[in-house]
């Protein structure tokens, strides 16, 4: 019988939250597995708080097909009957008690002939699990970087840094790491940050002084003027509830040195870059 299932990584535990971020597949004789560049940076994004390797999980469930698929004993050594493996109804019982952070969906049987299964799991996965849907759970309010990543990053990663980390020790005036989702240069500089307000004041505060202190490094050090540049902050407005949060949101919709974006709009800075034919220009 010929079936896949959804590799899925839990992002919060206390909202069950989850991400889908590539799949196996048994082709009636050999598994496969799939894992999707882009499912897996947005994962790192929501993990990045956390002491999760995930690329340690993921090489070890890539080692595991492979230790399976190349034993000769119908018996694995570390988990008893490899038999067990090719059926759907194991994957059906780990979709229900899988509680750690590596977890599965319900087993999916594939009716029609697997010729190429690269193909298969790239068409599998697009179809059922489309990048504005890859993330559930109760949160009403958790930010939606997927909508970021499929807007902006996945339309000018070819044409910009994207994800890039502005590391300390090698920008003489900064005195903090940093991380912009794009960054790009024709003359005047182009870039954006993602960011949740959904967290204290205090560090919503440090984070945005420290973006608008990069901003001002990097303006003297490529020597543009500050007007001429475009930034970005893509965040949602945070609730009345939070009083201090909203204030500051208010604040910086105000300010000129970046323009406020909803992750609905992050098309909109894709667009300047556009305008712009911005390019690398980063060591």
């Amino acid at each position: 019988m010929k079936f896949y299932t959804l590799l899925k990584i839990a992002t919060n535990a206390a909202t069950d939250d989850s991400i889908a971020v590539g799949a196996i597949c048994f082709d009636g004789e050999r598994l496969h597995t799939y894992i999707s560049d882009t499912q897996k940076k947005i994962a790192s994004k929501l993990l990045s708080s956390t002491d999760v390797d995930l690329n340690f999980i993921l090489t070890q469930v890539y080692k595991k097909v492979t230790q399976i698929n190349t034993s000769e004993s119908d018996i694995d050594l570390f988990s008893g009957n490899k038999q067990k493996y090719s059926q759907p109804n194991f994957y059906n019982y780990l979709s229900r008690y899988s509680n750690g952070v590596l977890q599965f969906s319900d087993p999916n049987i594939l009716a029609t002939e697997i010729v190429d299964v690269d193909k298969l799991f790239k068409y599998l996965f697009k179809r059922d699990f489309d990048l504005s849907h890859t993330i559930s759970g109760t949160a009403e309010h958790s930010f939606r970087r997927d909508i970021v990543e499929r807007k902006l990053i996945q339309r000018v990663s070819e044409k910009v840094h994207t994800d890039y980390k502005f590391d300390k020790t090698i920008f003489d005036n900064l005195y903090f790491n940093y991380e912009l989702d794009c960054i790009g240069k024709n003359g005047s500089l182009v870039g954006a940050k993602s960011y949740d307000f959904n967290k204290s004041y205090s560090t919503i505060d440090k984070d945005i002084s420290h973006y608008f202190t990069l901003i001002s490094s990097l303006s003297r050090r490529y020597k543009v003027d500050n007007k001429k540049n475009n930034f970005y902050l893509i965040t949602e407005e945070p609730t009345k509830s939070d009083k201090k949060n909203k204030e500051l949101f208010d604040t910086l919709v105000k300010n000129p040195i970046i323009k406020v974006l909803h992750p609905e709009e992050s098309d909109l800075v894709a667009e300047k870059i556009e305008e712009k034919k911005a390019t690398l220009f980063l060591d």
